[in-house]
């Protein structure tokens, strides 16, 4: 019942209530009044279609009225009539189940015998009347009936905004569900078997809900599909990771929705898992004399006549090509009046020769041939524009950029085989490989091999300093430097060996038998030599010493070998003053602390101790 406020209600007036209708208000005695019951069983203001949200969910149409019936001319009219009474009275319209025989609404031509099922979904804006009725979308209508293909066309249950529900999962997608209730009439009506093929070819809009109809989603709705066809559009990118369905993409060189390198990408994608696609792009053509002939109502003359209006007013270069997109070119002001009612259908046909974001028949062979066996067809060979960094050593992380890297097979460093880190349709990320040297990187796939245009330079080992840059036998030296691969190092030819190693550092010990000279780092590319010497300090020796006795203060001669560096000299391991007289003898005095001990030597070269004591008298 509606709540309506009513004023200036005369004495002799009646009220009439309507629920479920319109009509109801105050009337006098003997007036002829009209009521109609809401095309709806609820009270929902926005509701605007007689389609459930639920496909299984019956139609709830009127079915009579209730209450005072006695005074209207017909209970079973939703519109019907009554003279009024001088009583108030009340009335109440009535609904019933239908099942939902003509929903979800369809367009469909069935061959007397076809060998596969294609569902066409329409652009945002676009209905399924016109998939069967616009040039090129009868054009691939009647390519699919000529290779024995039964169409179906779905309107979108959004009838508002004309576009696909995109709610990945098929239990909550109105629409996925729509289409399963359709072919499930389909087969109820005898139209197709339950082996029959399905295949989905979608339209921007339509294209990304053809590409939620993964494996996952066809088993929700019970609605299996054999290939899908996406038509300027990428699909659905999340949905298109794991999908298994074969798919073609057919796309635009000139969409200004920029889905070209997405779809490449998801292309790609589907190649590296196995799974069957194509990629084409419909590329700019000349806008010849005779383009608008095939639209309905346009004779060749007139087609001649558009071209020229055209070419006159500019549009066109010297071979015919569009100059600015026809989106904003203004050419609906060049052509003659009488054909402005074809403007939509003239668009169509100048974004196609533009390549613009529109369906095009030129892939009706196509995408027919795909869905006759779908398979593989790559046609793109790779090209390599660059690459950076542009040298380093082995183990190095490089940037590829260029094009067609699809379906890579191989990527070399000087002919070394590298593994792939990272791809996409323009770029891969690569390492280094253990082994290469200075060359071309080549990137191969199924369609050729690319090679880089300049080589990459693989460093050979650099070193930049030496820490310390003496030592003896022993000693711990660090050698910072560059492209530390592979390596071997040598303390003036002797070979030492590596205690830890990074890219950038080598730790080393200093050999037994090295002598004072250059260290050299050393791998398959070549040699750096360290710019100073590494200044190899001997372990001193101790040959004697005199007096081997004696009070504090007494003066002891050590003589040995190597001493010219000495840096202490203990008694045990309390220190005395001391003095280098030459590299064979040292002078040292016994302090007041020492006690009876071995006498002990250091130099940078090591520590030696005597073989016997001295006596602290």
């Amino acid at each position: 019942m509606t709540n309506t406020m009513f004023v200036n209600i005369q004495a002799d007036s009646f009220t009439l209530t309507v629920n479920n209708g319109s009509g109801e208000g105050y009337y006098e005695e003997s007036s002829r009044v009209n009521i109609w019951a809401n095309p709806y069983d609820d009270s929902d203001p926005d509701r605007r279609t007689y389609e459930t949200s639920d496909p299984k969910v019956p139609h709830r149409i009127f079915d009579r009225w209730t209450g005072d019936t006695v005074y209207l001319a017909d209970i079973f009219a939703a519109q019907t009539s009554l003279i009024m009474p001088a009583i108030d009275i009340n009335v109440t319209a009535q609904y019933k189940s239908v099942s939902q025989w003509s929903v979800p609404k369809a367009i469909s031509y069935f061959p007397i015998t076809h060998k596969g099922v294609i569902f066409l979904f329409h652009a945002h804006g676009g209905s399924a009347i016109n998939l069967f009725s616009k040039t090129e979308n009868y054009l691939f209508v009647n390519d699919a009936i000529s290779r024995n293909y039964a169409v179906v066309a779905i309107d979108s249950f959004d009838q508002v905004n004309k576009q696909w529900d995109l709610t990945v999962s098929a239990a909550d997608n109105i629409d996925m569900q729509r289409v399963a209730a359709l072919r499930d009439n389909l087969i109820s009506l005898g139209k197709i078997n339950l082996t029959d093929k399905i295949y989905v070819l979608g339209i921007s809009n339509g294209g990304i809900f053809a590409s939620l109809f993964d494996q996952t989603n066809q088993g929700i709705i019970n609605f299996p599909v054999d290939a899908s066809a996406i038509y300027i559009s990428p699909g659905n990118s999340d949905i298109m990771k794991s999908t298994e369905v074969p798919t073609i993409f057919l796309l635009a060189e000139n969409d200004s929705f920029n889905f070209n390198e997405i779809a490449l990408n998801t292309f790609n994608n589907l190649l590296n898992r196995n799974v069957p696609a194509q990629y084409w792009v419909n590329h700019p053509s000349p806008v010849y004399a005779q383009r608008f002939w095939r639209i309905q109502g346009i004779s060749r003359t007139d087609s001649e006549v558009i071209y020229n209006a055209l070419r006159s007013g500019g549009l066109l270069d010297d071979k015919d090509f569009l100059i600015d997109n026809p989106i904003s070119s203004g050419w609906r002001s060049l052509i003659p009046a009488e054909y402005s009612k074809y403007a939509l259908s003239i668009d169509t046909q100048l974004l196609i020769s533009h390549a613009e974001h529109s369906f095009t028949s030129n892939f009706n062979h196509k995408t027919l041939n795909f869905f006759d066996n779908p398979t593989t067809i790559n046609d793109f060979a790779p090209v390599i524009s660059g690459f950076s960094p542009n040298n380093g050593e082995w183990g190095t992380l490089v940037t590829i950029e260029g094009s067609g890297f699809i379906n890579v097979t191989e990527v070399t460093f000087s002919g070394i085989v590298t593994p792939i880190v990272n791809s996409s349709i323009n770029k891969l990320l690569v390492k280094v490989p253990y082994g290469a040297s200075t060359g071309s990187i080549e990137v191969t796939n199924t369609e050729g091999t690319a090679m880089s245009p300049f080589c990459f330079v693989v460093s050979s080992p650099e070193i930049t300093s030496l820490d310390p840059e003496e030592g003896g036998v022993g000693t711990l030296v660090s050698i910072t430097g560059n492209s530390f691969v592979g390596v071997n190092v040598n303390f003036n030819g002797v070979s030492a060996e590596i205690v830890s190693k990074t890219i950038n550092n080598i730790w080393v010990q200093v050999p037994v038998g090295a002598t004072t000279g250059a260290i050299t780092v050393t791998n398959d590319l070549g040699t750096s030599t360290s710019a100073n010497n590494f200044t190899v300090i001997h372990q001193p020796i101790i040959n004697n010493f005199t007096p081997t006795s004696g009070p504090a203060g007494t003066i002891v001669t050590i003589t040995g070998e190597n001493f010219s560096r000495a840096t202490s000299v203990k008694l045990g391991d309390v220190s005395q003053l001391f003095s280098v007289d030459s590299d064979t003898q040292i002078s040292a005095t016994i302090s007041n602390e020492a006690t009876t001990r071995k006498i002990r030597v250091t130099t940078p070269g090591g520590t030696v101790f005597t073989d016997s004591f001295f006596k602290v008298r």
